[in-house]
């Protein structure tokens, strides 16, 4: 999965946990979940869960702070991250 499709579920799951008005705000890279948003830490909580059933990850409680306090790059970052983690290293085979 190509960080672009990662964005695109991040997009979808914060639309659908965050209640703003879609139609007022572009979602970008540079949006900020807490400042442009109005999010809350339930809210960040309740979008680490969703992240974790799409994508099959674990985020942590710092991950999950990362998520409040960050843009939507940051939440994707946290993603690839976690993702990048399950994938086997191939300097191991």
């Amino acid at each position: 999965m190509n960080r672009e499709q990662i964005f695109e579920k991040v997009k979808k799951i914060v639309t659908d946990n965050v209640d703003f008005e879609p139609e007022h705000i572009s979602l970008t890279g540079q949006t900020r979940l807490r400042e442009d948003l109005g999010a809350d830490s339930l809210d960040a909580f309740e979008i680490s869960m969703e992240l974790d059933k799409e994508f099959d990850i674990e985020t942590s409680d710092q991950e999950i702070d990362r998520i409040n306090n960050g843009t939507l790059t940051d939440i994707v970052d946290v993603v690839e991250e976690n993702l990048n983690k399950k994938q086997p290293n191939k300097a191991d085979r």
